[in-house]
């Protein structure tokens, strides 16, 4: 028997001693397995077996002597405490079937009931099953945060997370600090949200992470809110906000309300539901606030890659690809900040069809390329196309699990390498163009990204300022095309403009 079998059974009997303090009857357990997991974190499905009574349950663990590196989340205790709370406001939620102490060895951990339902975003977003829930749910959510926004302060855990939006700024811009690159239009914003603080908000408690994929949905609509180790007490507009960021829209970006639903449907119930009148620009700020966390988290995923954690010091594939969805943050800053992209917007960029109907391909052409040279049958690009079309047809689909997924990541890898090759130097050179319009000056890309971020964060630049404007959408497209070219706040953009995008 090998050692990580011994350590599943050893972690079997752990837990049946737990399960037998709650249900007595409790013989056997079943179908044993880790759904997911970070460096501290595990989350365990699994079946007890209780006479003639099958139990299906979620284990939520903490690693012992364990930190979670993103300082964000909070203890598992805290966070069934926060479920309880949940329930009894009315929230449905799974039910908390035990927590552990120190003396069951497994860490900070708690059981729960297991759910059942979808909450994969783009299946509850696209998908005809849900059509009638999706009708449903703006309102349900709206319903539903009022339950949690209203829950007593002094039933919760005195450890909980009490944060005003100037300090969760500070934090996302120490993040992207410590772990980005010099983003200017992260710049933009990061101005643009300490020149909109809302002041004087009440504090209440708030979900966190409350978006489309951290729902549980059936037909009728919401069945069970997931996810609450995000939770803290802060102004209550965070939540919604937070569940209109664009990349909780699944494609469905004229859906604002988690892909599913308009704002005023939201904002209705959760008035109607006890919440406090919703002013649509505090929700703004948080949606704003939301898409710069979003691309700062990305950013924060990348630089803990995990190679620490892997015997042959091999970073985690999943992570350095997230890295490059940083820049879906930098698309939907735009489209929430500044004015509407121009045709001459997308002219100047590499967007390969260039615009539409007909006509020579206008962004090649600015680009200094040549859209109609014929391949090179020897060349990196058509040797990038075999191996992703290799990975595509052959391996993904005879892999499945954790295999097939990562499979299915290597492919998107791929795919970003190749229109890198394609794209990549032409998108850099406009980019270079650019700047030394902007600053006057010369120097390597990272020193005048880094100077128009210190000049726009200082105010010298203002923020509706054309020429910097044109530049940042110029490149918001360039590296959307060669990143993220399928992503739905980027083909929202193309749509509007008549363009299509690049393969």
């Amino acid at each position: 028997m090998g050692a990580a079998s011994e350590t599943t059974d050893a972690m079997q009997r752990k837990l049946l001693a737990v399960l037998q303090r709650v249900w007595p009857d409790c013989n056997a357990i079943e179908g044993l397995r880790r759904l997911s997991g970070g460096a501290s974190k595990f989350t365990w499905s699994l079946d007890a077996r209780c006479g003639d009574l099958a139990r299906a349950l979620i284990l939520r663990q903490s690693q012992p002597g364990v930190v979670s590196q993103s300082g964000m989340s909070i203890p598992l205790l805290d966070e069934a405490a926060v479920i309880r709370t949940a329930a009894a406001q009315g929230v449905p939620v799974p039910v908390i079937e035990a927590v552990l102490d120190a003396d069951d060895g497994l860490g900070q951990a708690y059981l729960m009931a297991r759910v059942e339902g979808e909450t994969l975003g783009k299946r509850i977003v696209h998908d005809a099953r849900f059509e009638r829930a999706r009708a449903r749910m703006a309102a349900q959510c709206g319903a539903l945060l009022a339950r949690i926004h209203a829950a007593p302060l002094d039933g919760l855990p005195g450890s909980l997370p009490r944060l005003s939006a100037q300090t969760m700024l500070d934090r996302i811009e120490a993040t992207h600090v410590a772990t980005g690159r010099p983003r200017p239009i992260y710049a933009l914003a990061f101005r643009w949200l300490r020149e909109h603080l809302p002041l004087g908000r009440p504090m209440r408690l708030v979900h966190g992470d409350f978006r489309t994929g951290n729902l549980m949905v059936d037909d009728d609509g919401v069945a069970a809110v997931l996810d609450w180790e995000l939770a803290c007490i802060a102004d209550p507009m965070i939540d919604l906000g937070w569940l209109c960021v664009t990349a909780w829209r699944y494609g469905a970006v004229d859906r604002p309300v988690g892909g599913f639903g308009q704002r005023d449907a939201l904002f209705r119930a959760y008035e109607a539901a006890g919440g406090e009148p919703v002013d649509p620009a505090v929700v703004h700020f948080w949606e704003v606030f939301g898409s710069l966390r979003w691309g700062t988290m990305c950013e924060d995923l990348c630089s803990r890659d995990g190679a620490d954690d892997h015997p042959t010091g091999r970073p985690s594939l999943e992570r350095v690809v997230i890295g490059r969805r940083a820049s879906e943050a930098e698309i939907d800053l735009m489209r929430l900040l500044a004015r509407a992209p121009t045709r001459a917007d997308l002219a100047a960029s590499v967007v390969g069809t260039g615009v539409r109907p007909g006509g020579p391909d206008a962004a090649h052409q600015a680009a200094g390329t040549h859209a109609a040279e014929a391949p090179d049958r020897f060349g990196v690009d058509r040797l990038l196309h075999a191996v992703t079309a290799f990975v595509a047809e052959d391996a993904v689909p005879g892999l499945s699990g954790r295999a097939g997924f990562e499979a299915r990541v290597a492919r998107n890898a791929l795919e970003i390498i190749r229109r890198e090759c394609r794209l990549g130097r032409a998108a850099e050179q406009a980019e270079r163009e650019g700047l030394r319009r902007l600053l006057d000056t010369e120097g390597s890309m990272s020193e005048m990204r880094e100077a128009l971020c210190r000049r726009v964060a200082a105010g010298e630049v203002a923020l509706d300022d054309e020429a910097l404007v044109s530049h940042l959408w110029i490149g918001a497209l360039n590296t959307l095309a060669i990143d993220q070219p399928g992503y739905g706040g980027f083909r929202h953009v193309l749509q509007q403009l008549g363009a299509e995008s690049p393969t």
